[in-house]
């Protein structure tokens, strides 16, 4: 069992299938280049070998499975065979939707209940512009598909100054006449924001109005477009040494690692807006 510091015990897992993905986000590639499945990822036998490892050594009852985009990797159909005979009291999966409609039988027939799928704009227009790939149509006959056959779920939008923040109404309005629940995500410090401390400093100013100072160190520090410290927030620890995170939200931080073999294989074990990575 892997507890934490608070002393809860550790129950969720959560295994990216593959890097792949069929859009090309302003927020998450700058180049609009699709992501590719990395070279060494490991096989759908050998991630599905890895959950039932880690539900015998740590007692994980529930998995979100993730990408890049799960729906694209050919991995997807054969380790949800496998992972759905492990015993889980729930099996879940993060989307950007856009496959959704030819793999949702796939997803019911292997005890998939609950989906996450991300949509930052119900503007026909605009949703090209942001993704950078599919189509908006789509996406909603995927959801719309999803709810009829009993699926719980929830949006992801990134909320972008300049870009989307008029559709932050008409989503809330779209969940709640269909009973979904929406969620606002924070842009993160993660891909080429995260290699190159310019982008991001420019990402946060452009579409959230603040500064981020203090690049030198482990943290940095938030500060307004005057330079004064945001309210509710000192340092917010970034990769330090024992992977401590700090908010004064409820925002999760998350550490990514990537492995070769199952006997490097790491996982992100998330609960209660706490990241731990799991050696």
């Amino acid at each position: 069992m892997i507890v934490d510091r608070q002393g809860r015990a550790f129950r969720n897992l959560r295994i990216s299938l593959t890097a792949a993905c069929n859009y090309a986000c302003t927020y998450c590639v700058p180049n609009g280049k699709r992501l590719v499945a990395a070279q060494d990822e490991l096989s759908a036998e050998t991630m599905a070998r890895g959950v039932e490892y880690l539900i015998d050594a740590a007692g994980i009852e529930r998995l979100r499975i993730t990408g890049g985009e799960p729906l694209v990797t050919p991995r997807l159909e054969p380790f949800l065979a496998r992972v759905s005979q492990l015993g889980l009291k729930d099996i879940s999966l993060t989307t950007n939707g856009q496959l959704l409609p030819r793999k949702l039988d796939l997803l019911i027939d292997h005890g998939i209940r609950r989906l996450n799928v991300s949509l930052d704009t119900l503007d026909a227009e605009a949703f090209p512009r942001l993704a950078r790939g599919g189509d908006l149509a789509t996406v909603l006959a995927g959801l719309e598909a999803a709810r009829a056959a009993g699926l719980k779920i929830k949006l992801n939008m990134v909320p972008l100054r300049g870009q989307n923040l008029d559709q932050v109404l008409p989503l809330l309005d779209y969940c709640l006449e269909r009973g979904f629940e929406l969620r606002f995500i924070e842009l993160m410090r993660m891909g080429h924001l995260a290699k190159d401390p310019v982008a991001l400093r420019d990402w946060y100013r452009k579409h959230l109005g603040i500064d981020v100072q203090d690049w030198g160190g482990a943290a940095f520090r938030w500060s307004d477009t005057a330079g004064n410290p945001t309210n509710g927030t000192t340092v917010w620890s970034i990769g330090g040494l024992d992977n401590d995170y700090y908010a004064p939200s409820q925002a999760t931080f998350m550490v990514n690692y990537r492995v070769a073999d199952l006997a490097g294989l790491l996982v992100l074990l998330v609960a209660g807006g706490i990241g731990f990575p799991v050696p």
